[in-house]
């Protein structure tokens, strides 16, 4: 597949994330031509090359070319985040990227804070509240007021929102997901109606 890439410039066969898509959906990943400049997103890549270099502290951290069905991109793993993961860094693996696609110097990067694979992707990242948002309810008010909520439950249940008017879905930060108790669960139904959100564990 690697050589079907390098001498034809795409795949003839299926990418090599393909097989992967029923599993991915398990965990909320999303193609990279979705992600949103700025906004904590979650991908899973197949690794076509890897760079390591040493910053000018003498820390490892590395170049990364991923991509998926969609289009492929480099991203960048820091030296915090190469050491925990560069077991899963290699040319050729499938990995679940937790991060953000930023501009820099007019070319797109995928900063990545975390590297999963799909074992400890599903035993993390399963779990989600999805809240979506309708045209009607979409302003200040409401959302001061789920951001509130998310403050007092804190945890590690991810938190997408999805706005009908902009018909668009984010990922919320990390810092603002959730712990999906049943208290939460009752405060936001109150909040935004039980029709309004999905909760998926």
């Amino acid at each position: 597949l690697q050589n079907e890439k390098l001498v034809l410039g795409t795949y003839i066969s299926a990418h090599p994330v393909t097989s992967y898509q029923t599993a991915f959906k398990q965990v909320g990943v999303i193609p990279i031509t979705n992600c949103l400049i700025g906004e904590t997103s979650i991908c899973g890549c197949y690794i076509h090359k890897v760079k390591i270099i040493r910053t000018k502290k003498g820390e490892q951290m590395a170049f990364i070319q991923i991509g998926d069905d969609s289009k492929d991109v480099e991203a960048v793993a820091f030296p915090k985040v190469f050491s925990h993961s560069n077991g899963l860094l290699f040319s050729g693996n499938v990995c679940i990227f937790e991060g953000k696609l930023e501009e820099r110097n007019d070319q797109e990067q995928f900063v990545i804070d975390r590297v999963y694979d799909y074992e400890e992707a599903l035993s993390v990242l399963k779990t989600f509240v999805h809240v979506q948002i309708p045209e009607k309810m979409h302003n200040t008010v409401l959302l001061n007021k789920l951001k509130r909520l998310f403050t007092i439950y804190p945890g590690d249940a991810k938190v997408y929102l999805s706005y009908e008017k902009e018909n668009r879905t984010i990922l919320l930060n990390r810092s603002d997901w959730v712990n999906p108790t049943a208290s939460f669960l009752q405060d936001l139904e109150k909040i935004i109606g039980k029709e309004h959100f999905q909760f998926s564990k």
